[in-house]
């Protein structure tokens, strides 16, 4: 019985902390696009550099936090 209570209160432990994780990659997500936001404000790129940077960023970032939520 204590067995199963130490796993329990383990995986709950684990699953916060993937949890918390994950919170982190998207509070990072957004700091990047701030960033992406303010560098192309102050280099004057065109449009398409900046709609195209995020693209890129979006898929890449879409890839990593589908594959940590599996």
């Amino acid at each position: 019985m204590l067995v199963v209570v130490l796993l329990v209160g383990l995986l709950l432990m684990f699953r916060d902390l993937f949890a918390e994780c994950r919170n982190l990659l998207i509070l990072r997500d957004a700091k990047v696009r701030q960033f992406i936001y303010f560098a192309s404000s102050k280099v004057e790129l065109p449009s398409e550099v900046l709609v195209g940077s995020i693209f890129v960023y979006d898929s890449f970032s879409k890839h990593f936090l589908r594959e940590g939520s599996d």
